[in-house]
């Protein structure tokens, strides 16, 4: 089987979950260093929140895409 390539990385390392705003253009992803808010139109990193002692391994938003968990 063909494995698929990225065809852009950020250097953030394996991202776990990902989560984005039905009304909006956030985009939230999570990984082992932390949590991550996207700007889905610019592909832009908006916002870092580090991990505690354990790795982020799912996160959600809310519909506005005002706030995530």
């Amino acid at each position: 089987a063909e494995m698929l390539r990225p065809i852009r990385t950020f250097g953030l390392g394996e991202m776990r979950s990902f989560a984005a705003a039905p009304e909006g253009p956030v985009l939230v992803s999570a990984g082992p260093s932390g949590a991550f808010v996207w700007d889905q139109r610019t592909a832009s990193l908006n916002r870092t929140v580090a991990g505690n002692a354990a790795p982020v391994t799912a996160v959600a938003v809310s519909q506005d895409g005002r706030h995530f968990l």
